[in-house]
């Protein structure tokens, strides 16, 4: 069974193979899954109503208005994203920096994400990064200096982990959830993706195969703006602060979806598959000199 909803800004498709090739799909087991993959859904709509940088309600929004407003105080987030913040500030750290979803401050100026910011606001946002949020304990989180959240390079890999994890507590053994590049397969399964040319929507370029685990890509082709003579895209080196727009695709394979996610945006930044790193999160990584999408299949 397979169902797509639009969500985290792209199409989520999740599709359950737990029958054998000989197995009819009953109604009552047709509803079932449809069950399934409705809490699926739900959960990944929750993952992006708490950590939205558009959402001016979302824990993220809050956070970055308290921020700008120099309030350095403690402030209580839901659970999951305390959890995410918590990845987020372990991948900070185990990359050197490579990784900082702190750097919300560029995007926004580069018109990249909503919102606009005084000149007094941009020039405190400067020293914005994630070194400026501690974790107090399991409902709060301090700030200590400013940060301009956007968590849009992590989020989407936690969402398909929740994903991952409901359809397992319903006994699924065999399914996969797709979000328009970052991907993650339950089961014993070998599944092929491939990468869509962005110059020729119908020409696919074989990738590899996932098994029980999870692929990310980061593209600068995906998203980008032409600002005079220069071509921005949504990835950020966050240590020099410029933009990263080399036309390559970034891609990593990891155990979890989460940090295939985020390591993708430490890779375009330090372009070495063998950062130690990747070792250590048990990852593997790649990088694809040419002009394709993020388009998994």
């Amino acid at each position: 069974m397979i169902r797509c909803q639009p969500l985290m800004g792209t199409f989520v498709v999740v599709k359950i193979k737990d029958i054998g090739q000989e197995e009819q799909l009953t109604k009552d087991r047709e509803k079932f899954y449809q069950y399934i993959i409705s809490i699926v859904f739900s959960e990944m709509k929750q993952v992006q109503s708490l950590m939205s940088f558009h959402d001016m309600d979302s824990d993220v929004s809050r956070i970055n208005q308290i921020s700008l407003a120099k309030k350095y105080m403690n402030i209580e987030v839901h659970p999951w994203t305390l959890e995410v913040l918590q990845i987020a500030k372990d991948l900070f750290i185990q990359t050197g920096g490579s990784f900082d979803c702190g750097i919300g401050n560029h995007l926004m100026a580069w018109g990249l994400l909503p919102g606009q910011m005084s000149e007094e606001e941009y020039l405190y946002m400067q020293r914005s990064c994630l070194a400026s949020i501690l974790i107090e304990n399991q409902a709060q989180i301090r700030l200590i200096g400013p940060v301009m959240l956007d968590l849009g390079g992590i989020a989407k890999g936690y969402a398909i982990d929740r994903g991952i994890q409901v359809l397992s507590r319903f006994g699924i053994e065999r399914a996969l959830i797709n979000a328009g590049g970052d991907i993650r397969s339950l089961g014993p399964e070998q599944e092929p993706i491939s990468l869509r040319d962005v110059r020729d929507q119908s020409t696919y370029s074989p990738l590899g195969k996932i098994q029980d685990e999870a692929l990310a890509v980061s593209s600068t082709s995906f998203c980008k703006k032409n600002i005079g003579n220069c071509h921005i895209s949504h990835l950020v080196n966050p240590i020099s602060g410029q933009s990263i727009d080399d036309l390559w695709t970034y891609v990593v394979k990891a155990p979890s979806c989460v940090i295939a996610d985020g390591l993708t945006k430490a890779l375009a930044v330090d372009k070495d598959i063998h950062a130690k790193y990747f070792g250590l999160l048990k990852a593997s990584a790649q990088i694809i000199r040419s002009n394709t999408s993020n388009s998994l299949m």
